[in-house]
């Protein structure tokens, strides 16, 4: 009767312990579910952002190398377009006819000069000369790789030795402004040369004006732009990209610790309902002994 009456207040006391602290107890383990589960919900929000943010790099990657490939492609067209178009206006009749001249002034100024040069060769000063040029040539390769000298030293022997490597061209030029027929044969080789000069570039800027060409060239335009734009889109995206995984790290961070602090506060708990259940258990025995009752005998066969 006594172990039965002991059983009863030790129940009596869980159960108003019980009462006492679980509102307690129960708050902060719905605090912690509660912040575990916001620690949840953020790592699955920013797993969407990371996932998103990857996809549209992604799809403006792909984008960015059909815009290169388009521009290729453009570029291409226009070359092509070019050369058609150039081919095309430098066949007129004015362009043709320079050109027909400047071959005739070419073959008169070979004719010309050939009797004038063939008897400057034959001189010794000539061939002095470039016996010269020759050695300043070979003098000035091994300059180039010397770096001993000072730099204003060093430019100022390239000057004389470029200048010595140069003075038999010099000779042969001066010859040839020296003799009338060849002299005039230079003028008219220059004057043909200066002709042809001129329509070709009159027949290209013809080609560019041309509305084929114009349109090429507005073609590659737009892709160059549509390139651009794409660049600046993959930059900012590669950006977001960056700081949705700041944020996936730091969303993972908080709900490892909210874990953790979840699990320690469950321990803390199961330790504390352990040791008022053990108080709790102890203190009828204590009251009986006060009051000078002695505590049922266990059974023999407990004792055994």
């Amino acid at each position: 009767m006594a172990r039965a009456n002991v059983v009863l207040v030790t129940v009596a006391i869980l159960l108003f312990c019980g009462l006492l602290v679980s509102p307690s107890q129960g708050q902060k383990k719905n605090r912690g579910k509660s912040s575990t589960q916001q620690a949840r919900q953020r790592l699955s929000t920013a797993l969407q952002q990371r996932a998103e943010a990857a996809r549209k790099l992604q799809e403006t990657r792909a984008k960015l190398a059909e815009a290169e490939a388009k521009l290729k492609t453009a570029l291409a067209k226009l070359r092509k377009t070019r050369e058609e178009l150039q081919h095309r206006y430098e066949a007129k009749p004015e362009v043709l006819q320079a050109k027909r001249q400047l071959r005739q002034a070419q073959q008169q100024y070979s004719e010309a000069i050939g009797p004038v040069l063939g008897k400057l060769h034959a001189t010794q000063d000539h061939m002095k000369t470039v016996e010269e040029a020759n050695r300043a040539r070979a003098e000035l390769a091994k300059l180039r790789a010397d770096d001993s000298l000072q730099i204003e030293q060093h430019a100022k022997r390239i000057m004389e030795l470029t200048r010595q490597i140069n003075l038999p061209q010099q000779l042969e030029r001066d010859a040839i402004r020296s003799d009338p027929k060849a002299a005039a044969a230079l003028e008219r080789l220059q004057q043909a040369q200066t002709e042809v000069s001129k329509r070709v570039a009159e027949a290209r800027a013809a080609a560019e004006k041309d509305p084929a060409c114009l349109a090429a060239v507005e073609e590659v335009q737009k892709s160059k732009e549509e390139l651009a734009a794409l660049e600046r889109d993959l930059e900012l995206q590669a950006g977001e990209l960056a700081r949705a995984e700041a944020a996936l790290l730091s969303a993972r961070g908080a709900l490892a610790l909210s874990l953790q602090r979840e699990q320690t506060a469950g321990g803390r708990g199961h330790a504390r309902r352990r040791h008022r259940a053990a108080r709790a258990h102890e203190r009828p025995a204590a009251e009986k002994t006060e009051s000078g009752q002695k505590p049922a005998a266990k059974p023999a066969a407990q004792n055994q």
